[in-house]
């Protein structure tokens, strides 16, 4: 008799017989030998029997490396494990190593079956995560305006409508930033989005590029004197001291340009700037009209009248009358008496 099933003694050769399964220890054995003839004639024996466990468990195969693609999440295998000569725990260990982009890694998982003994046995599986999907580029129309050298500057993120990666950041570029004057309207840009594992996508947005800058009027004063013909034409340029616009001025315009006998003296200008985008800006100068040359010079009133037909000063004559065909005249003696009137004088 025994203290464990599996030790029994074959009655027929009295050999002790340890079945498979039975855990590692040490067991004691009782038995009794009797004589076959003189069946009262027996005696009893002690033995102890150590049962040692040298085999480790064996775990059942693991899958083989996996790759899967992020965001996916690794989900490994449950292992199994077995021994021969009773119960197996199981444990595991990760072990992560990143790899060459924040979307990219891998984790090792290695198992270990331990038995009542403490025999061992490790086994893992690896699953690689990559990162080969692109990123979602959107983008954005914008207006940008020029500044007053005109010129205007953007970012890339300006024109992000939100772009965005599943497995991490993203790095935005645009394949322009600097806009001029030759860029007013509608112009296409390029966003480009990479994911820091060098997977591209892009978009394209429509930058609207607006002049709203009015050019910088200066003016100067000028004189100018009236010909013989008692008229004075100015032109813009004659007024115009150095208006300028980052763009360009398409055009100069005066609102008077002509000048006659009665603007004698200063009359106020008004010169108009138009740049090629359509802003308009203006400056006033004062244009002083001065008579050299002009009628003021040529009407000549003489003031010495003797119709006594001796030759000298028999005739009233004024120079330069015929000029002012509407004049109204008038003639008054040393006395201060009205002596003629007329209107419409002509020197007849």
């Amino acid at each position: 008799s025994g203290n464990n099933s599996n030790i029994t003694i074959n009655t027929t050769n009295g050999n002790v017989v340890i079945t498979s399964g039975i855990a590692a220890g040490s067991y004691v054995f009782t038995y009794e030998v009797c004589e076959i003839v003189g069946s009262g004639n027996c005696d009893t024996a002690t033995i102890t029997i150590n049962v040692i466990d040298t085999t480790p468990p064996v775990i059942a195969a693991l899958p083989s490396v996996n790759t899967i693609n992020c965001p996916a999440i690794p989900v490994f295998a449950q292992a199994t494990a077995s021994d021969i000569c009773g119960a197996v725990t199981l444990t595991f260990v990760d072990i992560k190593t990143e790899g060459n982009c924040a979307g990219s890694y891998s984790i090792t998982r290695t198992w270990t079956a331990k038995d009542a003994s403490g025999n061992i046995t490790t086994a893992t599986q690896t699953i690689n995560v990559v990162d080969n999907t692109k990123p979602i580029a959107i983008c954005k129309s914008i207006t940008v305006e020029l500044n007053t050298e005109g010129l205007a500057t953007i970012t890339a993120s300006m024109i992000d409508g939100g772009s965005y990666d599943i497995c991490g950041t993203v790095t935005l570029s645009a394949s322009k930033l600097t806009f001029n004057c030759s860029n007013v309207g509608i112009n296409r840009v390029t966003l480009t989005v990479t994911d820091a594992c060098g997977n591209i996508s892009t978009c394209e947005a429509i930058v609207t590029v607006v002049d709203k800058v009015a050019p910088t009027g200066f003016c100067r004063n000028i004189t100018v004197d009236l010909d013989q013909n008692n008229i004075a034409i100015i032109t813009p340029a004659m007024i115009d001291n150095g208006s300028f616009d980052g763009c360009g001025i398409a055009t100069y315009s005066l609102d008077v340009t002509t000048f006659g006998f009665e603007d004698l003296g200063e009359n106020p200008v008004v010169l108009t700037v138009t740049d090629v985008n359509g802003n308009v800006s203006s400056c006033t100068a004062i244009v002083t009209v001065g008579s050299v040359g002009g009628v003021a010079a040529c009407l000549t009133i003489f003031n010495e009248f003797s119709p006594n037909n001796d030759g000298i000063n028999d005739f009233f004559s004024i120079k330069c009358v015929e000029l002012y065909p509407n004049n109204h005249l008038e003639v008054y003696n040393r006395w201060g008496h009205k002596v003629y009137e007329t209107n419409g004088y002509n020197n007849d």
